[in-house]
């Protein structure tokens, strides 16, 4: 185990337990920039979280208990975004594989969160997917495909449901 490895768990052992809840932000947001996530100033990180890819958060968010970032890929959320509690980001995946293992090879996505959005609780935001800027997804939606800006999502699969 390397020293960066041990950093890291320490890292998100005190984020994930000893500060979990809705104080702290700024020691959380401190903590999590030191190991290469990238957090806007404002932002606040209630926890738990997780996080095996890649996070950039703009100024100004709320990101809610038990986010998760699933997979090695990377999540991109703009500015000014609210995140609900039990959010996840699937930004690894496989190819569709042969007939003896059906998960192939592995992939890695990219998500895009864009400014003004706010994703409703439990809800899950899939591969290479960009949520447009001012949208509201609703709670437990599943998004599979890019949504237009100014647009309340919602359902699973998540359909447009109006425009704002």
């Amino acid at each position: 185990m390397t020293l960066e490895s041990i950093k890291r768990r320490l890292v998100y052992f005190c984020v994930n337990h000893i500060l979990a809840g809705p104080h702290f932000f700024e020691v959380k947001r401190n903590l999590l920039c030191s190991i290469g996530h990238r957090l806007g100033d404002r932002t606040k990180v209630v926890g738990p979280l997780f996080c095996s890819g890649t996070l950039e958060v703009g100024d100004d968010c709320w990101l809610g208990r038990n986010l998760s970032v699933e997979g090695c890929g990377y999540v991109e959320i703009g500015d000014c975004c609210d995140i609900a509690p039990d959010v996840m980001f699937l930004t690894g995946g496989h190819l569709i594989g042969e007939k003896n293992r059906r998960a192939g090879q592995g992939e890695t996505y990219r998500i895009r969160v864009g400014e003004g959005s706010w994703i409703g609780a439990r809800s899950t935001v899939g591969r290479n997917v960009m949520i447009g800027e001012g949208c509201v997804i609703a709670a437990c939606s599943c998004v599979m495909k890019d949504t237009p800006e100014d647009t309340l999502m919602g359902g699973v699969p998540a359909k447009e449901i109006r425009k704002l």
